[in-house]
């Protein structure tokens, strides 16, 4: 009885972690991503003490069916534990070992002015305490819905930087930045119940985009980068000379030439995308510079996938874009230039996606969070990532919670996309690799951002 009473208030007290982000492992409330999933403290600290050893776990119950998780039953099989933290995604080959941890910066804390409660008496009346709860909890939506705002704009004006044409078709001079950002997402939340291509998700550089006038700035640094990867000159002059490095294979014929040199011509416009993206998310610029250039390297391929996902036109079963107006790329064209193995991939994540319809805001934000993984290999400062990634899933759910009430599980879902995304990434790079082996030679840039 008593095991059936204590299981019982564990179940009433995850039917109450509802006001967070859930653990896609046992139900606790999440506090980020950990190793390419969305956990709770309790399972992070698990899979890093257990994963190198998981093999030497043994199931209580012999292992011929997978223990139920939960906030009670996750303490009483480790095995089931460590299988349900794989099969969510969680990677052993993002842990730390002893020599790469000897590598780690020490966190040394800021010095600041003492806060309110320091400089305040032990004692303070009991009536002031109900107000500042009342306070907060007014505070919390403007601040999700503004960051959502920011990204979301963030996102827009680097899609003009790509195109700068669509400057000149923005309207201007009436209403504020703010304002049109606004009556721009309620159209697309209204439009968003209808299955018309891209009518919901954003697609880099295409004429739907609207523009806004200028960009709201996070600090005084977003003006200027010194990140070799992130810094405009030195990226221009990198990217200008990119496919001048590119040797291309014996047997590959002239219009799989043309057609290689032209996929790669799309990968270093998103990449120059996502850089301009990055640099306008809050708190990017104030990390180290290092840092900058490895959320930027570690989350490209997601990043490419995410875009792949949102340029797709199911009714035609191409990928569609202003970046390339002339022509649209179908599986034969993939196919020829080595991408065999990652279009199925892709496509399972299109499907995914166009089941979900999320809305432009609820699209950048995952880019955002992709962005800022606090377990990219080599990362410094994974305590400041991982806290930006935490306002960035809070203000992810905030616009959930807004757009889709009564819902349940959108906002899982959404997350678990990304988890999806990682794992076709890994596919992405075979191809990469198998077009190498084949003896084509990317240019240098793109090798890095590969990791090869």
């Amino acid at each position: 009885m008593a095991k059936s009473s204590t299981r019982s208030k564990a179940a009433a007290d995850t039917s109450s972690l509802n006001e967070g982000p859930i653990c896609v492992v046992c139900g606790d409330k999440a506090n980020g991503m950990h190793y390419r999933a969305l956990t709770c403290e309790g399972c992070k600290t698990f899979f890093r003490r257990n994963a190198r050893n998981h093999l030497s776990l043994k199931c209580e119950m012999g292992g011929e069916k997978s223990c139920e998780m939960d906030l009670y039953t996750r303490r009483h099989c480790a095995a089931c534990r460590m299988k349900k933290c794989l099969d969510m995604g969680m990677q052993i080959d993002r842990l730390w070992d002893k020599e790469r941890l000897k590598t780690r910066k020490p966190i040394t804390k800021k010095s600041g002015q003492p806060t309110d409660a320091e400089r305040a008496p032990a004692e303070t009346p009991s009536k002031k305490k109900p107000e500042t709860s009342v306070k907060k909890e007014k505070n919390v939506k403007p601040t999700c819905q503004e960051l959502a705002d920011l990204v979301t704009n963030a996102y827009m004006m680097a899609a003009s930087q790509l195109l700068p044409h669509h400057r000149q078709q923005s309207p201007c001079g009436s209403g504020s930045p703010g304002t049109e950002s606004h009556n721009q997402e309620e159209n697309i939340n209204d439009e968003s119940a209808s299955s018309d291509h891209a009518a919901t998700v954003p697609a880099v550089g295409t004429s739907h985009l609207p523009v806004p006038q200028q960009l709201p700035q996070s600090s005084p640094e977003t003006s200027t980068c010194t990140s070799s990867l992130a810094h405009n000159s030195s990226l221009s002059a990198r990217i200008s000379s990119g496919l001048k490095a590119v040797q291309m294979p014996e047997g590959f014929g002239e219009i799989s030439e043309s057609l290689f040199v032209r996929a790669l011509d799309v990968l270093l416009g998103l990449l120059k995308h996502m850089i301009n993206f990055a640099k306008a998310l809050p708190g990017f610029q104030s990390l180290e510079t290092e840092d900058q250039a490895t959320l930027i390297k570690g989350s490209f391929l997601e990043y490419i996938i995410i875009s792949s996902a949102t340029l797709y036109n199911p009714e035609t079963k191409t990928f569609e874009s202003e970046l390339w107006p002339e022509e649209n790329w179908n599986a034969d064209k993939l196919h020829s230039v080595g991408f065999r193995r990652i279009l199925e991939s892709v496509l399972d994540v299109v499907n995914k996606v166009q089941k979900l319809q999320p809305s432009r805001t609820e699209m950048t934000l995952l880019y955002a969070i992709s962005i800022f993984t606090p377990d990219r290999k080599d990362l410094s400062n994974t305590v400041e990532v991982e806290a930006l990634q935490q306002k960035l899933l809070q203000s992810l759910r905030y616009v959930v919670e807004e757009r889709h009430k009564g819902s349940v599980g959108h906002f899982a879902k959404l997350i678990m996309l990304l988890t999806d995304v990682k794992n076709v990434t890994d596919v992405m790079l075979e191809d990469v690799l198998s077009i190498q082996l084949q003896g084509a030679v990317l240019s240098p840039i793109m090798m890095e951002m590969f990791s090869m």
